[in-house]
């Protein structure tokens, strides 16, 4: 994230979606202008100044912190590479970091009528970006994407935007169009891991041509697409079969495109039907939290981890000491999503 705001300095960036700065994919923008190398070490410079404070030195106290930190900054540039590459590939106008929506911010909060109440909804977007879209009668089309970091084997789930968990990033881009004349190109998740290139090789040709096309699909975007060419475009550029930025893939054959693993191509009026559902999922929350609805309800997900646990949403939960919800007691059950 430090990286991408510091390509983006300068940029005259952060003026505004109704603002025309010089895009961020302009051939004179540093993020169009940064080489690999030049990547590597401004990732360098970041982590000696994060690792130089975290826990008095700890990551510089001995060799083998000092080659963890190395390993650190080896993920951290393919990750930040592979990031640069999806935006070059893209048109894209301006980019938002930790864009909050709330009173006083530049997007306002999410207001939702609960009965007699007002529920104000605020957040932080981890990355909104502005897309350059083409000039039609009405004038310029101001077209926005939402991306949130991940860290751990969260995926996006429709199903469970339907059942009201895990909403985040449709709250995200419900604040960000706000507007009437901003449309949504769609939600997505960046997933930032450690892709084990070597261990893959006996499936590829070897060369660092092969590795930098493994690294692309690894980090590839995983949501929901608007199925509109123009969209598309604006995202991709250079779709020739499956897009190495967006969870679709062209068919030459009837000239259109599908959705591939991790994504979904919804046109428009579903994508729309999706909101709604989404919106009556918002309302009764806040409805219930109004009427000082307090079930213990936590959901339980159908899919397995990578560990074969289910996961639930008391994982990572604060509360557990005061909730005291146990299946072992009765009507103590999860909610399956």
């Amino acid at each position: 994230m430090k990286l991408s705001q510091r390509l983006t300095a300068g940029e005259d960036s952060f003026q505004g979606l109704d603002a025309v700065p010089v895009a961020i994919t302009d051939p004179d923008s540093r993020w169009m202008k940064i080489t690999q190398e030049e990547c590597r070490e401004e990732i360098r410079r970041i982590l000696q100044e994060e690792t130089g404070t975290y826990r008095e030195g700890l990551l510089s106290s001995g060799r083998n912190e000092s080659y963890r930190t190395e390993r650190i900054v080896d993920i951290c540039s393919r990750v930040a590479w592979a990031m640069i590459g999806q935006v070059r590939r893209g048109r894209i106008r301006e980019m938002y970091f930790e864009q909050p929506f709330a009173r006083g911010a530049q997007l306002p909060p999410i207001r939702v009528t609960a009965g007699e109440h007002e529920v104000l909804i605020k957040g932080k977007i981890d990355r909104m970006d502005v897309l350059e879209m083409p000039e039609h009668e009405d004038g310029l089309e101001t077209a926005v994407r939402i991306v949130d970091y991940k860290t751990g084997g969260d995926s996006v789930d429709v199903e469970h935007f339907r059942s009201g968990y895990k909403l985040q990033l449709m709250l995200y881009l419900k604040a960000a169009t706000q507007k009437q004349e901003v449309k949504p190109a769609g939600v997505f998740l960046f997933k930032i891991r450690e892709i084990d290139a070597d261990a893959d090789m006996k499936n590829i040709y070897p060369g660092r041509e092969a590795m930098e096309e493994r690294m692309e699909d690894a980090y590839k975007l995983e949501g929901i697409v608007l199925d509109d060419m123009d969209l598309i475009d604006a995202m991709d550029t250079e779709i020739g079969g499956a897009s190495k930025v967006l969870p679709i893939k062209y068919v030459k054959k009837n000239g259109t495109y599908s959705g591939s693993s991790g994504g979904y191509l919804f046109s428009r009026e579903e994508f729309e039907e999706l909101s709604a559902q989404v919106d009556r999922q918002v309302d009764r929350i806040c409805r219930e939290i109004c009427d000082g609805k307090i079930d213990i309800r936590p959901k339980k997900e159908k899919k397995k981890d990578m560990e074969g646990n289910y996961k639930t949403s008391c994982k990572y939960c604060s509360y557990k000491s005061i909730c005291m919800f146990d299946t072992a007691f009765p009507g103590c059950r999860y909610e399956r999503v």
